[in-house]
């Protein structure tokens, strides 16, 4: 069975960013390639009982918000059904190999697949920043679209 992709949303996703937005995503990531790991602000251990606790609901920082703000602002973040597809799979391992070579379509899915992954799982967005996922699928995202958009 040959399953065909409907890549008609993401395109057009792309083509909406303007010349502004492609300079504010590599402005942003070079915020968030600086800012380095990890991204969860540490509690204060005066209100956090539990340190375990504390590391079971991690809230990102001020840079991991700028940039979700960013991806749901430039709408990077599409309906599809991402459960069913497979290239879930290398979020989910982590891959970044696989990440770093996807189409431009695929690096939405991927951070599509991160953001709504975070909805079932707490925290999930900021793991995916501590493990270079969200930086790996930008750069790849700009490398593809070029810097003459």
């Amino acid at each position: 069975m040959v399953t065909v992709r409907d890549d008609a949303p993401f395109q057009a996703v792309l083509d909406a960013m303007t010349p502004r937005d492609w300079e504010e995503l590599r402005k942003l990531l070079q915020r968030i390639d600086d800012h380095g790991a990890p991204f969860a602000p540490r509690p204060e251990s005066s209100t956090v009982s539990d340190a375990a606790d504390a590391r079971a609901y991690p809230m990102g920082g001020p840079i991991v918000d700028e940039a979700m703000t960013f991806l749901y602002d430039r709408e990077f973040i599409v309906p599809f059904d991402w459960p069913a597809w497979d290239g879930k799979a290398a979020v989910e391992q982590g891959d970044l190999e696989a990440i770093g070579s996807g189409t431009a379509e695929d690096c939405l899915r991927y951070l599509t697949v991160i953001g709504r992954a975070d909805r079932l799982m707490t925290g999930f967005i900021v793991s995916a920043f501590d493990r270079r996922l969200v930086q790996t699928a930008l750069h790849r995202l700009l490398e593809i679209m070029g810097g003459d958009r």
